[in-house]
């Protein structure tokens, strides 16, 4: 049994969900009343949501396996019966494949929409990631996509996202990135980045390819897409398919909680890639 003086710690630090105690050292307490209260205060709100998805047909979170194949192949098959996509121009088609790898890459790393959206070109790396399963000597190709800047990074701290390829090249965002890098200086014959280095700019001179975004702006290349056009645009895909989702450019952060989940992944894992509240 605890002690007085334990008994009375616990009922001190009632704020705190972890009383730390020599004996006992992870002795679990009751959530604050600060987060009892939030949840009370938000119960209102969270059955109106309820209530308005259930009458919008809107019950999933994310997309499904089956689902997500769909709106992946059809801006690259041309199927017999589908005028749309047999008359894409080469815009359209370049338009719908960097639509295409937003999802898909979303789905891979777990980004919140504004994270893909501010991902540069210089943010990519390739690392030869160590399968130990396989091998000592057995390395597989990741692709990493460098993150500072999101809803829980407003310190500017590098995070490195990385994905490797899918077994299923219809949903792997590595293929996906081939097909918008081939849209973009392809389709529309952009011309190269350039990758010389200027001297007098530092140590390491200047590269004006570094600030070029991956997803681009119809204005320049140096400014983002912009958010109303990703969101219409994500909007236009799910309800070409016929999907009803509760989230547009979130979707794919919850289908990486999902998948982690169903591959049997601890809780925290599920937290870090998006799934929190499932």
């Amino acid at each position: 049994m605890l002690s007085r003086t334990s008994e009375r710690r616990i009922n001190i630090d009632r704020s705190t969900t972890t009383v730390r105690r020599p004996r006992y050292p992870y002795a679990r307490i009751p959530e604050s009343r600060s987060s009892r209260n939030r949840l009370v205060q938000n119960a209102q709100k969270r059955v109106e949501d309820s209530h308005e998805m259930k009458a919008h047909g809107m019950t999933e979170a994310t997309y499904k396996d089956d689902e997500l194949i769909r709106i992946s192949t059809r801006p690259i098959c041309a199927f017999e019966n589908d005028v749309s996509v047999q008359s894409m121009t080469p815009q359209k088609l370049a338009t719908a494949l960097r639509d295409r790898e937003m999802i898909l890459l979303s789905c891979s790393t777990a980004f919140r929409g504004d994270s893909s959206r501010i991902l540069q070109l210089s943010d990519l790396e390739l690392y030869q990631l160590r399968l130990i399963d396989q091998g000592y000597d057995v390395y597989a190709p990741c692709a990493i996509f460098i993150a500072n800047q999101g809803k829980t990074n407003t310190d500017g701290n590098l995070e490195r996202h990385g994905c490797i390829r899918h077994r299923i090249p219809e949903i792997c965002c590595i293929g996906g990135l081939g097909f918008h890098f081939f849209g973009e200086y392809h389709l529309l014959k952009r011309p190269a980045p350039d990758f010389s280095v200027e001297p007098n700019f530092g140590a390491f001179g200047r590269r004006k390819w570094y600030g070029l975004h991956l997803f681009r702006g119809g204005n320049s290349d140096y400014e983002p897409l912009s958010y109303d056009t990703h969101l219409k645009r994500t909007k236009a895909i799910h309800e070409d398919a016929g999907l009803k989702l509760k989230n547009a450019t979130h979707a794919g952060r919850h289908y990486v909680g999902e998948t982690a989940m169903y591959a049997g992944h601890h809780m925290r894992v599920l937290q870090n890639s998006g799934s929190g509240r499932l």
